[in-house]
């Protein structure tokens, strides 16, 4: 996975603007790419400050283009992960608890 990661970011970089587009699409829809969304809009505003209102605009166009339906699902997905990480996340500080108490 971090080799593709690497290839879409250098893809990105390489298009500027409509590639930060594209990176934002693709991590609003079916391919969660956390991160790298942020990242790229810095790097990319760093190397030219003047075209940030552009890269800001094209980053929130690439976000919201979504189908609502799609990004709804996409949510849902996220949520659920979250949610199931919490659960092992407590259930593993209850199992320290209880160890430390017994």
């Amino acid at each position: 996975m971090g080799e593709f990661v690497g290839r879409i970011r250098s893809l990105a970089l390489a298009l500027g603007g409509p590639g930060l587009f594209l990176v934002a699409f693709l991590d609003s829809t079916f391919l969660p790419l956390p991160g790298i969304t942020d990242v790229l809009l810095v790097v990319m505003v760093t190397r030219r400050e003047s075209a940030m209102p552009l890269y800001v605009v094209l980053t929130v166009a690439g976000l919201v283009a979504v189908p609502g339906d799609a990004r709804d699902r996409t949510q849902r997905r996220r949520r659920a992960r979250q949610k199931a990480f919490r659960g092992r996340e407590s259930r593993a500080c209850d199992g320290v608890a209880a160890a430390a108490t017994a």
